[in-house]
């Protein structure tokens, strides 16, 4: 029977998520980015940071937060690289952060990271990146797909599952529809990204 079940927890308004997490249970729970979506439901960047941190709420005692390392980095109002972020990522101040009482286990691009993605490249229709030792092949381009997959390594890895079969898993992922859909018609090559219109 199954042991592992992997459920995204969605919101357009405050207080949905610590609801959902509070029956899903997580024993993991992760947080990939945070984006300037459903505004209209939030207001403000900082009502959607707090809202996709609240999955939080729903860990057991013992259970693991797994979090961009990018966004700890905001969240501690630091500046990545010696750059300004873009704006609707700037520091988040009084900020009451509720992770202090799970382990946490970060993942990106940052040196910092507990999972990283080092000589990262891009392909039209795929992406290329190294964990440890180890050249991962992901059918899926852009930097956010990298995310997800790292994010899914850092998941991965507490299973005790080996990097060869991850990246042996990730190079037959093919994109959903509508989500970094390539498709070619006639001589022409259409990234079609239409499922969810934001500015992220």
């Amino acid at each position: 029977d199954d042991q592992i079940v992997i459920a995204e927890l969605g919101s357009n308004h405050p207080g949905e998520i610590a609801c959902l997490t509070r029956i899903a249970a997580p024993d993991i729970a992760v947080v990939i980015n945070v984006h300037p979506t459903h505004l209209e439901g939030f207001g403000n960047l900082q009502t959607i940071i707090q809202e996709k941190l609240s999955i939080s709420e729903g860990l057991a005692p013992d259970g693991v937060f797994i979090i961009n390392a990018d966004l700890v980095k905001w969240l501690n109002g630091e500046w990545l690289n010696g750059r300004r972020p873009p704006c609707h990522q700037l520091p988040i101040t009084n900020y009451q952060s509720p992770l202090t009482n799970h382990q946490i286990i970060t993942f990106g691009k940052s040196d910092d990271a507990d999972y990283q993605a080092r000589n990262i490249s891009y392909e039209a229709s795929a992406s290329r990146f190294t964990v440890d030792s180890t050249e991962v092949y992901l059918p899926l381009a852009g930097p956010g797909n990298v995310e997800n997959a790292l994010a899914a390594w850092a998941i991965c890895c507490q299973f005790g599952l080996a990097i060869e079969d991850f990246a042996k898993a990730v190079k037959t992922l093919s994109p959903a529809n509508m989500r970094a859909e390539l498709l070619q018609i006639g001589t022409l090559t259409v990234l079609n990204d239409c499922y969810n219109a934001n500015p992220a």
